[in-house]
């Protein structure tokens, strides 16, 4: 009963993921390139803050500074995006 309940939610929940997913890419873009650059090596590598931090020429101490101003930045952006997609 419990794995149809998630089954369920999952399905329920595609659409909105796959906006979501689309939002962050329109928003991705919107990111200067020096930001951009940190998010991909960070997340999309799998790399550590430290590793993403040295690719771009920025202090530990500036890297998660940077990336929870590009994360709420992201966030806001992907969140207005999904909002006006809303009849």
């Amino acid at each position: 009963e419990v794995l149809d309940v998630i089954s369920q939610t999952r399905i329920e929940m595609e659409e909105e993921l796959d906006s979501r997913h689309g939002a962050l890419s329109k928003c991705l873009q919107k990111l200067n390139e020096r930001d951009r650059r940190m998010v991909m090596i960070r997340y999309e590598s799998g790399h550590n803050v430290k590793a993403a931090a040295q690719a771009c020429g920025r202090t530990i101490q500036g890297a998660y500074k940077a990336l929870s101003r590009i994360r709420k930045t992201l966030h806001d952006c992907v969140t207005l995006e999904v909002n006006m997609e809303v009849p």
